[in-house]
């Protein structure tokens, strides 16, 4: 027999609006995410990595020759660039063919832009730019370059795959079967200083999957910052692209992404229609270097910084309204790590010289969900901020005893995520009421997400986010929305890879080297998706009956340097919400099944409406994933069911995420 919840709602009591902005994603560079996300096929395009294999080419590179003599090695740059130039040397005697090459993985039917800097030594007058098959080595497509220079020099070609999706080999050749020369150690010798080829279909320099998924995630808002942002300098990257410095991330000890600075980072903001919200580096940067940051974003043509990004192409201010002081300063890893008193008085002066360029804009500082950070951060700066935020990551502790995988127990734990994000709301509300002076302040969660036990850090399970990952999402969600009145700014991290999941994968886990083959979303993919989509725009009065259940005894696991503690340890069966959407027309019920069974909710409305659509995520497997070989395993399910007047009965299946729409005459 199913059990059963009940659930009534006033459709007349609207209890606060809800900001869109609470449905935000996150994009930073870190590990795989930038290489996911962006429509650069090639890695390493200007040579900046290392020769760790003692060949004179930088990896991913490899060589492709058939001369017993040619050799490669890494040179300096062109001028005002940044890298290596790569140096191929060809001999005349060997009558042969020499150059570079990497695997790509390319689309059916799809045209390929290529560009490549590049000098030659006089006898060298051509080049060859192709896309051969992997496999066999046929020719997929291949373009010459006629008339090299000697100085360094800017061509462009194009590529076309007629074929199907494949892997393929893009090779950077010349030979010396179709001219010769006598050999010197003058001649012979090909410099390349950068080569980029992206597909034809991108949406500015982002992949088309990618972004249309990004798209559908209607976010609102989306956050630039991370770990990386404390040791982040703007200026670095409003440089022409390849002029920008080669740089080793100190947060994540890779190379970044010099393609991906602010210009690119509003312009994907703008084609996805959303709000962008920057962090400032207030870990090794300075007040003056942030205020600049504004200047650069919000100043006019006549202003010193206005004038660099018109010089750069865009002319009208980017009016950027979202700023946030610092990335988790509170923690010992953190470049720049500072005490709360140090970063009370940091945020202060930050925030003041930022608002002195551009006033109205909005300050993000900051916070814990240690309210003792907080308070020592309120009392410096409470007068120039207008948001105090935390990040969560609902997790266990790695040093401490497990759960035994696959459990119950553990089950029970993950979709508790939304009773231990109120209680820091909950304590962080008390906080910003206990002084007039706080009153102005809202909350904002801008980094929150899920992960497995042992699993913060490093993946020990091949795939995060199971379906029972996302019904802690979705009642993550459910619990922002309940507290919209205060918190209004949240930024699920992250939004393509990373390093605990991002809610869309692009690319296989076991071919790392072949960036952009299968692009998917997890089930927190469409449980954001369902979510924004048709955002709720006020919360109604609502109230559920339903079983509670009691979650195990796991707080000594606990880690609270991640996670605070739960003090309480009964939850309720159907976590639900109820919402007026965003066209003020219809009824929105979010409701999470946070058990293994099925449950009939029965719902009781001061109207009756004239058509009802469910929307439902569910799997008979809590701990089902989307991966390569089932790429929509969990998916939003779509169905209409006919209202009837004696009363509505919707089945929630085990471990479902739903949501319920009601159309009425009217509201």
């Amino acid at each position: 027999m199913k059990n059963k919840a009940q659930i009534s709602i006033d459709i007349n009591k609207k209890i606060h609006q809800i900001s869109p902005y609470i449905f935000g994603n996150f994009v930073e560079d870190m590990k795989d995410h930038m290489e996911g996300m962006l429509a650069f096929i090639l890695k390493d395009m200007d040579f900046e990595r290392l020769d760790t294999v003692c060949k004179g080419i930088s990896e991913p590179w490899y060589a492709v020759t058939n001369g017993e003599n040619t050799s490669y090695s890494l040179q300096p740059a062109a001028p005002m660039h940044t890298g290596h130039s790569q140096r191929i040397k060809i001999y005349s005697s060997d009558k042969g063919y020499a150059g570079i090459a990497q695997k790509v993985y390319i689309k059916e039917n799809m045209t390929y832009e290529a560009t490549l800097n590049m000098r030659s030594s006089v006898e060298i007058e051509f080049v060859d730019i192709g896309l051969y098959d992997a496999e066999n080595g046929e020719s997929i497509d291949v373009k010459r370059i006629n008339n090299l220079s000697h100085d360094w020099t800017e061509y462009e070609c194009e590529l076309h795959n007629a074929g199907k999706n494949r892997i393929a080999e893009f090779r950077i050749t010349t030979n010396t079967i179709e001219k010769c020369w006598d050999d010197y150690h003058t001649n012979g010798m090909l410099w390349i200083d950068y080569a980029c080829m992206m597909p034809k279909d991108k949406v500015g320099i982002t992949r088309k999957e990618v972004f249309d998924m990004s798209k559908g995630l209607n976010c609102g808002i989306m956050r630039l910052g991370g770990n990386q942002i404390s040791s982040y300098h703007f200026k670095h990257y409003l440089l022409n692209m390849h002029n920008r410095p080669s740089l080793k991330s100190e947060a994540w000890e890779h190379w970044t992404c010099k393609e991906f600075g602010t210009d690119e980072y509003i312009a994907f903001c703008r084609d996805l229609d959303v709000q962008p919200q920057i962090c400032v580096n207030a870990g090794s940067g300075t007040a003056e270097e942030a205020a600049d940051w504004v200047e650069y974003c919000n100043g006019s043509i006549h202003t010193k910084m206005g004038k660099l990004r018109a010089e750069n192409g865009n002319i009208e201010p980017y009016n950027v309204e979202y700023w946030e002081i610092g990335n988790e300063l509170w923690g010992l890893r953190q470049v720049g790590h500072c005490t709360a008193e140090e970063y009370g008085f940091r945020c202060r002066e930050f925030a003041k010289a930022m608002k002195k360029v551009s006033s109205d804009i909005k300050i993000l500082a900051c916070g814990h969900f240690d309210n003792e950070w907080n308070k020592a951060v309120l009392d410096k700066s409470h007068e120039y901020i207008d948001y105090l935020t935390f990040h969560y990551y609902h997790a266990i502790d790695v040093s401490h005893q497990m759960l035994t995988p696959n459990s119950l127990d553990e089950f029970k734990y993950m979709v508790s995520m939304p009773e231990s994000i109120q209680k820091i709301i909950d304590e962080m509300r008390a906080l910003l009421a206990s002084q007039d002076s706080y009153n102005h302040i809202e909350i904002g969660i801008t980094e929150y997400n899920i992960a497995y036990p042992n699993g913060i850090g490093v993946k020990r399970r091949p795939d995060q986010h199971t379906l029972e990952c996302a019904l802690g999402i979705a009642g993550a969600l459910n619990t922002f929305i309940r507290n919209a009145d205060i918190v209004k700014i949240c930024n699920f991290s992250d939004l393509v890879n990373g390093w605990n999941g991002g809610c869309i994968r692009s690319h296989p886990s076991d071919k790392k080297e072949i960036q952009g083959m299968n692009i998917y979303g997890t089930p927190a993919y469409y449980v954001l998706k369902m979510y924004a989509d048709m955002k709720p725009k006020y919360l109604l009065k609502s109230n559920i009956i339903c079983d509670n259940y009691q979650l195990p005894e796991l707080f000594e696991y606990l880690d609270s340097s991640i996670n605070p503690i739960v003090n309480e340890n009964r939850f309720s069966a159907v976590d639900a919400v109820a919402c007026i959407a965003e066209n003020e027309k219809d009824v929105v019920v979010f409701a999470v099944n946070r058990t293994l069974q099925e449950i009939n909710l029965i719902f009781n409305i001061n109207e009756n409406p004239i058509n009802i659509t469910v929307l439902q995520i569910e799997n008979t497997d809590c701990k089902a994933i989307n991966n390569l070989d089932n790429k929509e395993n969990i998916i939003i399910i779509e169905q209409k069911i006919n209202p009837i007047t004696d009363g509505i009965e919707i089945l929630l299946k085990a471990n479902s995420i739903n949501k319920i729409i009601f159309e009425f005459a009217k509201i």
